[in-house]
């Protein structure tokens, strides 16, 4: 029973905690929040302790159990795969955000709707989206290196705007011809493992 300081509030079913204003329906919650709350440290249970890693305030029975499980600890800390940023949930994500698992699960070949006869989507997921001869950016075409359109090899297509798409197929090929070939060269070497 709560003391003979609080009856006034028992009239009514209704208690406010002198400590910090709370208010409760029930006699037995009210009486176990003043044995617990009357002194400074009386309930050490509901402290909150900072966690060591990520500095989030924490209970002190949970303390034990944040810092075990806490994606700052040494022990937990995985990376994401696409951006590198310590990862919250480590056991069962292998990235940190719905972006980045975008970009990694949903691009390029792991992409469901990928199409492999889909020769811009090849290219422009191996190349970069500009024109190799003047870097336009805004327009680009596919120019097939061979011309044949069967071949859709990332090492067999161009990107080209259409001014030097146009040009490879007209007299004016050899203004550009060594500058296309001399990139399809250094791109194979530097991508070994792409056919």
């Amino acid at each position: 029973m709560a003391s003979t300081k609080y009856q006034d509030h028992l009239k009514d079913g209704i208690y406010v905690s002198p400590i910090n204003g709370k208010t409760f329906v029930s006699l037995r919650s009210f009486s176990a929040h003043l044995r617990n709350m009357s002194t400074p440290n009386s309930a050490p249970r509901f402290n909150e302790v900072s966690c060591i890693f990520c500095h989030h305030l924490t209970q002190n029975t949970n303390i034990k159990k944040h810092t075990d499980n806490c994606y700052l600890n040494p022990i937990n800390k995985k990376s994401c795969d696409v951006c590198s940023t310590p990862i919250n949930n480590f056991r069962t994500s292998k990235t940190c955000s719905y972006s980045c698992a975008n970009t990694k699960f949903r691009t390029g070949p792991n992409n469901p709707n990928w199409k492999e006869d889909n020769y811009q989507s090849t290219c422009f997921h191996y190349h970069e989206k500009k024109c190799i001869v003047c870097d336009e950016r805004l327009i680009v075409a596919v120019h097939h290196l061979d011309e044949n359109h069967e071949n859709n090899v990332p090492s067999n297509l161009m990107p080209l705007c259409p001014t030097h798409h146009s040009y490879w197929h007209s007299a004016h090929k050899h203004l550009i011809e060594q500058q296309v070939l001399d990139y399809a060269a250094d791109w194979k070497l530097k991508n070994p493992a792409v056919k």
